[in-house]
């Protein structure tokens, strides 16, 4: 047989293995050049955006100069207010600008910004405009350069502030001041993300030496420490910005050979596999020639065997363990029963947090022979009552990478799911096999899986999360909606959480201040109600408002409140989720409501009539002021049930609502009218046309002079502005 072996190699494996190797040398260097090829194209490409961008920002900082509002030294409050109504508009013209600040000259201790005058120092801190480490001298040649600077803040959170300084030089000459557009960090890491791949970063540095990375590490090397850079297989390239603002660095990995070897197998397996069988068969031949003729010599010589040992005792202990068996095969039977209800009890216990500490949970798992070793644990439930089949509870399905276990929670008539896994396993396939097996999810059953977590300790604050999941989702059939991978999109443009009035409702719930806790909760009630997006079918800021209100009511009493939760479960309407969440908050709280008052508990009893409200926004929709606020005031209502209002009657946000009409009376005046368009744009409230063009265009598919060439004179035009 060695020598059988030994053949094959010489003749066939070894000139293989010669021509893959050096095929596999030069596939490597072509995919190598692809690669470099690849990645000098994206950072050529993202420096190129970025300077368009910040070209853009330029562009707009020029158009400050020119802008009246900012002519002299302001006297009176009128003058302020005008400057503030302009950097608001300012702040429209790119999605990079956070906050805008104007320094002029002429009051050279005050910074204006759309919502009043700061200090130069006070804001220069709060905002982090400058950098701290910086001598008078650098912060004299910062404000005094006639040339832009982007500058980077050091700041104690995860992500650097920037700054972009615009000197406001207007075409008369002479400097005037500047311009400190604070930049939307986060913003840029995520072009610079989308820009990069799998084997590439883009970093971005500035004229301070600050380094942003969508990601500090690259097949686990440090970016952000030049020394582990400069010792790994990581390629480094630069490349500059043609306004020499910034310079963009590239980090990439090699080629990986496993590609290479993938390549090659994928065009010559057929071959592998033939020298493979034909080599196998010949060894196979040989050899079977050669055992035959070693069987022949065997039959022709004298040869016997006997038996000897006895079996006895093995068959006697065999015996003893069926009898002992069948004694006791009800004792067996009533255990195998018991089992499964006194494992849903100790699960019970652990997720109403009963249990607490990972030894006291290992034990009590250990007891009814249930293990959960693997480090992740996702929750999930369904939006629909279930029961057990038969009821008898479901045995737990254990893998060798995962565990699946059930919980009867029979008070809210759930079925709780538990999946323990490990971090190479993929949880959606899991789930999708358990929609197909599991009798009680049917295929129109939406369930909610919960955020992976790692301490079993912490089961009850994850079931809290997802009851208010299922509590806020709206049913579509056969969903499944992961709570980790829901974004907060609303369906305006107006933020999705009030972070100040969320810490102000946990706060007043531990306080016991009712009043407190019912102005931050129709803060944020309103809010979640005004952001809904019913495209999205899951209302995250509702569910996180439910949530904060469980878990308070879970702390103070420390156990589940199975009442609420039911009441929670089975809500048909808003408005019934308001009073049920009102009505906890007092429990929580200790309020007593004044029972003597008389005061209507209708809020929409003095609102005005829709169409009225509909109508004045229509007469006043090309005005590049118009505001929620305004509306409110005047009709004398207050914003947030004004921005309810609107939407009742509508159907739509406020911001939605306005947008669309002004898109449509500037279709309709393209059409019907040959003023120029950038007249027709400013006169119905945008002041950048350019950022105007773009929004119009992913709206319409057309730029604004397009649209006028497609359809003016056109009877379709004039047919969809009379429609709306």
């Amino acid at each position: 047989m060695s020598m059988y072996l030994a053949f094959f190699i010489a003749v066939f494996l070894l000139p293989v293995l010669l021509l893959t190797g050096n095929w596999m040398r030069n596939e490597l260097n072509r995919q190598q050049e692809n690669i470099v090829a690849t990645h000098d194209r994206a950072l050529k490409q993202t420096t190129a955006n970025l300077d368009d961008t910040i070209s853009h920002l330029i562009t707009t900082a020029h158009q400050i100069s020119l802008d009246t509002a900012f002519i002299g030294a302001p006297q009176e409050y009128p003058d302020f207010e005008r400057i503030e109504q302009a950097i608001d508009r300012y702040n429209l013209s790119s999605q990079l600008i956070t906050r805008t600040f104007i320094h002029m000259d002429s009051t050279p201790d005050t910074l204006y910004s759309a919502d009043g005058t700061y200090t130069f120092s006070e804001a220069s801190n709060k905002y982090g405009l400058l950098p701290t480490r910086i001598n008078s001298n650098q912060r004299l040649n910062i404000l005094h350069d006639n040339a832009p600077t982007l500058l980077t803040v050091p700041t104690n959170s995860s992500t650097d502030q920037m700054t972009l300084v615009v000197p406001l030089i207007p075409y008369s000459g002479g400097k005037m001041g500047e311009v400190f557009f604070s930049l939307n960090t986060r913003e840029i890491q995520n072009l610079l993300a989308n820009a990069s791949s799998a084997s590439q970063v883009l970093g971005l540095q500035t004229t301070t030496h600050n380094l942003i990375l969508p990601q500090t590490k690259l097949a686990n090397v440090a970016l952000d420490q030049p020394t582990a850079v400069s010792h790994s297989r990581i390629k480094v390239l630069t490349n500059r910005s043609s306004l020499g603002l910034f310079r963009l660095t590239s980090y990439t990995l090699p080629a990986p050979r496993a590609a290479a070897l993938f390549g090659f197998l994928g065009r010559y397996l057929w071959l592998f596999l033939t020298v493979f069988l034909i080599g196998g068969l010949l060894i196979w031949r040989f050899s079977n020639r050669q055992y035959d003729l070693i069987a022949r010599l065997e039959q022709s010589l004298p040869f016997s065997t006997e038996l000897s040992g006895s079996t006895s005792e093995a068959l006697n202990l065999q015996n003893a363990i069926e009898d002992y068996i069948a004694e006791h095969q009800d004792l067996i039977e009533n255990s195998r029963m018991q089992l499964p209800f006194a494992r849903n009890q100790i699960l019970q216990l652990i997720l109403n947090g009963k249990v607490s500490g990972i030894t006291s949970i290992k034990h009590f798992l250990d007891i009814v022979d249930l293990k959960l070793p693997h480090p992740n644990t996702v929750i999930i439930l369904s939006d629909r009552d279930a029961e057990w089949q038969n009821h008898v509870p479901h045995e737990p399905t254990i893998k060798a990478d995962y565990t699946v276990a059930f919980i009867f929670y029979e008070k809210h008539s759930q079925i709780v799911t538990l999946i323990n896994y490990d971090d190479e396993i993929e949880i959606k396939p899991i789930i999708a096999k358990l929609r197909q097996q599991l009798t009680f999810i049917q295929p129109s059953t939406t369930l909610v899986v919960s955020q992976p977590l790692t301490n079993l300790a912490d089961l009850h604050d994850t079931y809290i999360e997802v009851i208010s999941g299922i509590v806020a989702v709206t049913p579509e059939s056969g969903k499944t909606i992961f709570y980790n991978e829901v974004k907060p999109t609303t369906a305006s443009n107006d933020d999705f959480f009030d972070f100040n009035a969320e810490l102000k409702l946990e706060n007043s719930l531990r306080h016991q201040d009712y009043e407190q806790s019912q102005e931050a909760f129709e803060i944020l009630f309103n809010l979640a109600c005004q952001n809904y997006d019913p495209n999205s079918r899951f209302d995250l800021g509702m569910s996180s408002l439910i949530a904060k209100i469980i878990r308070a009511d879970y702390q103070q009493n420390a156990a589940f409140n199975d009442r609420l939760i039911r009441q929670l479960l089975n809500i048909e309407s808003t408005s019934q989720l308001h009073g049920i969440l009102l009505k906890t908050i007092r429990r929580i709280t200790s309020y007593q409501p004044d029972t003597t008052s008389s005061a209507p508990d209708n809020l929409l009893q003095n609102q005005p009539d829709g169409e009225l409200l509909k109508q004045y926004i229509i007469a006043n929709v090309s005005s590049p002021t118009i505001s929620l606020v305004d509306v409110a005031d005047h009709f004398g209502l207050s914003v947030s049930h004004t921005s309810r209002y609107i939407k009742e009657i509508t159907g739509k946000t406020f911001t939605v609502f306005v947008t669309e009409r002004r898109i449509l009376k500037i279709q309709h005046e393209l059409c019907t009218t040959d003023l120029a368009i950038k007249d027709i744009i400013q006169q119905n409230g945008y002041y950048d046309v350019a950022n105007f063009t773009r929004k119009f265009k992913k709206l319409t598919g057309f730029t604004p002079g397009e649209y006028r060439r497609a359809y003016q004179d056109s009877d379709d035009c004039s047919s969809e502005i009379n429609h709306a």
